[in-house]
C-alpha cells in the first residue's frame, strides 16, 4: 500500500501565510496464519497548527507554526474481527519536528506502545481493554527545562454496529502525564473518547464525538494541559455531484496554570463541493473560530473563506 496526499493553500491579503503540506504513506500487511497477522506503515506527514489546537497565545504571526512528523509503526494482530477474542499489540516511534526557531523547544523523538484485548460480547458488540504508553524524549536547549515526559493510559470500552446505520466507539479510563523536570506539574485524571456514526437515509451522515486528553504545551516553560472536545458533523449529499456539510466544536482547556485557570472555544465548519469529475471536484467553505478566556493574552476569534480544488489521481 502506497498513499501520497498534497495540500496547497494560498491567501489572497496574507501571501506569507501560504503553506504547502505533503502526507506520504507506505506500508505492508502479512497473514501468516487464518489468525495471526502482522503490518508495518510508514508515515511522513506535514502539518500546521491553526488558532485553538493548542494553548499558544493569541498574537499576529505572518506564518502557520508547521510541524513534520515521521513515523514508522508495527503492529501483531491474534484473532479476527468475528472471534471471541483478538489481541493487538502496536508500537511506534517517530519524531517531531517544527519550523519555527522559537518552537525548537517542542521538537522530541518518540517511542509508543499500546495493546489491547477485545471480547465479544453479542454478534455486532465487543468489549475491549486497552494500555498504552509513550515517552516524548525533547531536545536540551541551553538555560532552559526539558519538556521530556512520558504518558500512561489504561482504558476499557465497547465498540458496536447496530442494523448497519449505527456505529460507535467509547472508552473509558485513567490517563497520567508525568515530566522528568521538577519544573513542570505531572497530570492525572479521568480520560474518555466517544465516536458514534448514524445513517439516518442513503444520503445523510450524522458524526457525534468526544475526547477527553492531556495535552503537551505550545508555550515556553509551561506544562502540559488537559483538553477536552466535544463536536458533531452532518453531512449530506444532494445529489451523486453535489453535497454539503455541517460541523460544531466546543472545546475546554484545563490549564491549570494559577493566573489563567482555562478557556473554552467554539468552531464552526460549513463547506459545499461539486465533484465535476471523479477526480477533481471543488469546494466553498467558510470556518468560524473564537476563544474565550479570563486572560485578554489568549483571546480571539477569526473568520475565513477558502475555495478548494481538489485532484485524486487514484480515480483518473
Amino acid at each position: 500500500m502506497v498513499s501520497y496526499d498534497g495540500h496547497y493553500r494560498a491567501y489572497k491579503e496574507y501571501s506569507k501565510l501560504d503553506f504547502v503540506l505533503h502526507d506520504f504513506a507506505a506500508g505492508a500487511r502479512f497473514d501468516h496464519t487464518a489468525r495471526f497477522t502482522t503490518s508495518f506503515n510508514v508515515h511522513y506527514a506535514d502539518q500546521i497548527e491553526l488558532p485553538g489546537d493548542t494553548n499558544a497565545i493569541a498574537v499576529a504571526r505572518d506564518k502557520y507554526i508547521e510541524l513534520s512528523n515521521k513515523r514508522l509503526n508495527v503492529a501483531g494482530i491474534y484473532g479476527t474481527d468475528k472471534s471471541i477474542g483478538q489481541l493487538k499489540v502496536e508500537v511506534a516511534t517517530g519524531e517531531y519536528d517544527f519550523n519555527l526557531a522559537e518552537q525548537a523547544y517542542r521538537d522530541n523523538t518518540y517511542n509508543q506502545a499500546t495493546t489491547t484485548f477485545f471480547y465479544r460480547l453479542a454478534p455486532k458488540t465487543r468489549a475491549f481493554v486497552e494500555a498504552g504508553y509513550a515517552d516524548y524524549d525533547h531536545q536540551q536547549l541551553a538555560q532552559r527545562p526539558v519538556q521530556s515526559n512520558e504518558v500512561r493510559t489504561l482504558r476499557g470500552g465497547l465498540e458496536w454496529k447496530v442494523t448497519g446505520k449505527t456505529t460507535g466507539s467509547f472508552q473509558l479510563g485513567y490517563q497520567e502525564r508525568d515530566y522528568d523536570a521538577a519544573v513542570f506539574s505531572d497530570l492525572s485524571g479521568l480520560s474518555y473518547k466517544l465516536d458514534m456514526e448514524w445513517l439516518p437515509n442513503t444520503y445523510t451522515k450524522v458524526v457525534i464525538g468526544s475526547k477527553r486528553v492531556t495535552q503537551e504545551s505550545a508555550i515556553e516553560n509551561r506544562g502540559g494541559y488537559i483538553n477536552t472536545d466535544y463536536f458533531t458533523r452532518v453531512s449530506h449529499d444532494f445529489s451523486h455531484a453535489i453535497s454539503g456539510k455541517l460541523g460544531y466544536t466546543f472545546g475546554l482547556a484545563d490549564l491549570n496554570y494559577g493566573e489563567v485557570q482555562d478557556f473554552t472555544r467554539h468552531q464552526v465548519e460549513l463547506s459545499g463541493s461539486w465533484s465535476w469529475h471523479p477526480a477533481f471536484s471543488t469546494e466553498l467553505s467558510y470556518l468560524y473560530n473564537t476563544r474565550q478566556s479570563d486572560s485578554d493574552v489568549y483571546e480571539y476569534k477569526n473568520n475565513e473563506i477558502s475555495f478548494v480544488f481538489r485532484f485524486d489521481y487514484e480515480r483518473i
